[in-house]
């Protein structure tokens, strides 16, 4: 049994009322998992969902003129969010089971003629090796982009596309535990604010925290991400038991992120707390590892055994992966057999497009043991 009274057995799923008593506030239960941690139910009220909604309407410019396509899963908070913002507004939704690699999405959105195309970065790879520029879809004049880091050409080549169609590019940030989107950057801040997630989204704050003592640090001070804001969740869930609590977290969020404020309050992020590495006494972010691989080829990296960091690369034509390597330990100031290079077909992502280190791990794992 689990979260909800769900039993299993013999093949047959049976839901039932769970036991304990609901708490009134709570509307919804997002799974989560962060990057690398066990997975999690996040409970979230009507007033977090509400919050959120409308702080992102405002943001994007949302009006009754606009409609989205789907492109990402409804369990998804990001999807679940694309949904609730474009219905808010008095905007529709076109619904569709194919794919963007598959002829039938793209007769949708000529038929129905969309405005708004979601994504996260695996979504801009694919529209990027279909060659989106040069479809005749003219309808969709503004993106959004949230769900993990995503390569700085990527970001200039969709940001010049809707600018030219007169609209625009929203690198956006977020977590499911926040309903789930706290940043925005707009796209004319684009080319001034490069690696920026953006400000806090109306009604929410920013701050910066020490990881040793948790207080507040200057701006441009590198720290932990802290969010407040009434879109914070009431907390998480682990067993029936927690489905009548009521607001645990007092609309405060220490999100596990890595990053710093500039002067305009524009949030950048440099990797994830969990996601360090101890080499030769030094710590080093996964992340910002990845980022500068990433500019020659896609990667993605864990931490090996000791004094280890495993980098596993999608080989390209034209890339030597050796050169790579070596640059990488000069710039890093690490011996070479402390970034071992794996070749793999492909990056594995899970369900929200995200890159799935708890696969990657694993497979760095059975690497060492083979």
């Amino acid at each position: 049994m689990g979260v909800g009274g769900v039993e299993i057995a013999a093949g047959v799923t049976r839901l039932r009322r769970p036991s304990a008593q609901i708490h009134p506030d709570l509307a919804v239960l997002l799974t989560t998992s962060g990057s690398t941690g066990s997975p999690k139910l996040v409970r979230l009220s009507r007033s977090n969902i509400a919050s959120n909604t409308a702080a992102i309407i405002r943001s994007l410019g949302l009006s009754a003129s606009d409609r989205a396509i789907l492109t990402l899963p409804l369990f998804y908070s990001y999807g679940m969010s694309v949904v609730l913002t474009h219905l808010s507004c008095g905007g529709s939704v076109v619904v569709t089971r194919s794919t963007l690699m598959e002829a039938a999405f793209w007769d949708a959105v000529r038929d129905y003629r969309p405005t708004f195309l979601n994504g996260v970065p695996a979504t801009f790879e694919i529209l990027r090796r279909l060659r989106f520029e040069q479809m005749d879809v003219p309808s969709i004049r503004s993106m959004t982009q949230a769900g993990g880091r995503m390569e700085a050409t990527l970001i200039e080549e969709f940001g010049a596309l809707m600018e030219h169609r007169d609209g625009g590019l929203f690198v956006m940030y977020g977590q499911t535990e926040a309903s789930p989107r706290m940043t925005c950057l707009p796209p004319g801040w684009l080319s001034t604010k490069p690696g920026s997630v953006g400000p806090a989204l109306q009604g929410g704050r920013l701050t910066i925290t020490d990881l040793q003592t948790g207080g507040v640090l200057p701006v441009g001070s590198t720290g932990q991400v802290r969010y407040e804001g009434p879109n914070v969740m009431m907390g998480y869930a682990t067993g029936e038991e927690d489905l009548a609590a009521g607001d645990v977290m007092g609309s405060g969020l220490d999100t596990g992120d890595i990053g710093y404020l500039d002067e305009d309050g524009c949030l950048f992020i440099a990797g994830r707390l969990k996601r360090i590495a101890k080499v030769n006494g030094e710590r080093l972010s996964l992340d910002e590892i990845e980022g500068l691989v990433e500019a020659d080829v896609a990667c993605a990296m864990v931490a090996g055994g000791p004094d280890e960091v495993i980098v596993f690369c999608v080989p390209q034509a034209g890339k030597d992966l050796s050169v790579i390597r070596r640059r990488l330990s000069q710039l890093l100031r690490i011996p070479l057999r402390a970034i071992p290079f794996r070749e793999i077909d492909a990056i594995p992502r899970t369900a929200a497009g995200k890159i799935d280190y708890g696969l990657i791990e694993r497979m760095a794992i059975a690497d060492e043991s083979s």
